[in-house]
């Protein structure tokens, strides 16, 4: 196939699953609608999780029973598995066009809102019910976190995946040792952090990235196994309701778990526009909710106006955030 057809195709909408024999399957594996939804319901869950934080009703046996804890880990393994599974589906595409500018825009996308976030906070933060006399240490934006101490940790991963992926990618060439060389530098990661006490059942989620990646080369072969799998994660769910939960468990839960919701939800031709734009601006949602959620009190309020004040002041956050943007390059 000539290097010039691109994989990501913005006028079919499609992303093309490449085949072991370096050229590429034609039949759509997960299209840009598909993909923008997924991220969205992940977006969904995330934002739920924070919110049901607040209530006490996160650590009751109802909650233990649904998982509700550990949703929070299986809507970041979904993000990771779909960040895999786009970034090596974008390199390929721009194989013979991935400069190191390819990385700095990347960098630069993420890092935007990042110092956003972290200027609001700054300025609204004294204003919060939550405020007491918290000391605003500007060291913390180099950090990768907020002026209130709030550790965004998702970016600090994301941005490792991204760079690595990026120079892994560039200095191999084969499809499976590139696969390997991902999967080897993931799980140095995840021991370097635990062997610095970093290390938590969430940050085991970003093995999903290595998943992602693999399924931009191996979907249909993931999906001859899905009964299997679903059988793992019914004996996964069995022992995390019964208190056995280990990093193997956690690993292998978040994995499958992942695999057959992209599986599920790629099979569903149509999704509603508001929730692809959720799953599109996902990154601001992540990140601008911070600040909405520390000036909403949640004391006094039932949960469920609380998670939907969340999400409906954070959207328009956005959408403001998203005229200006607008004005500002026009102008």
């Amino acid at each position: 196939m000539p290097t010039e057809t691109p994989i990501l195709s913005e006028h079919n909408k499609v992303e093309y699953q490449p085949m072991n024999n370096g050229e590429f399957d034609k039949s759509p594996t997960i299209t840009f609608e598909q993909g923008y939804a997924i991220r969205g319901i992940a977006m969904i869950i995330i934002i739920f999780v924070h919110s049901i934080n607040e209530y006490e009703c996160y650590n009751s046996a109802l909650s233990n029973m649904l998982l509700i804890p550990h949703f929070g880990v299986f809507a970041c393994s979904i993000f990771f598995f779909m960040s895999g599974y786009g970034v090596l589906s974008s390199l390929n595409a721009n194989r013979n066009n991935t400069s190191f500018s390819y990385i700095l825009r990347q960098i630069v996308k993420i890092m935007t809102p990042v110092a956003l976030v972290y200027v609001i906070n700054s300025i609204l933060l004294p204003y919060t019910t939550s405020y007491n006399n918290v000391s605003i240490n500007h060291i913390n934006i180099m950090r990768l976190s907020l002026p209130e101490g709030t550790d965004i940790w998702f970016i600090k991963i994301i941005l490792f995946d991204y760079i690595t992926t990026f120079l892994l990618f560039k200095l191999v060439k084969k499809h499976l040792r590139l696969l390997l060389s991902i999967t080897i530098v993931q799980v140095l990661l995840i021991v370097v952090l635990y062997i610095c006490k970093f290390g938590s059942y969430w940050y085991v989620s970003n093995l999903c990235f290595v998943f992602g990646a693999s399924y931009t080369l191996y979907a249909k072969l993931i999906k001859k196994y899905i009964g299997l799998l679903a059988l793992i994660l019914t004996t996964c769910y069995i022992c995390m309701i019964n208190g056995i939960i280990s990093a193997p468990i956690q690993i292998i839960n978040n994995i499958v778990f992942c695999i057959i919701t992209i599986y599920y939800f790629s099979n569903k031709a149509k999704w509603p526009k508001w929730l692809q734009f959720i799953g599109k601006n996902s990154l601001y949602y992540y990140l601008f909710n911070i600040p909405i959620m520390w000036l909403i009190p949640s004391d006094n309020i039932h949960f469920s106006v609380y998670f939907i004040a969340n999400i409906i002041f954070t959207t328009i956050f956005i959408l403001l955030y998203k005229k200006v943007n607008k004005l500002i390059k026009t102008a």
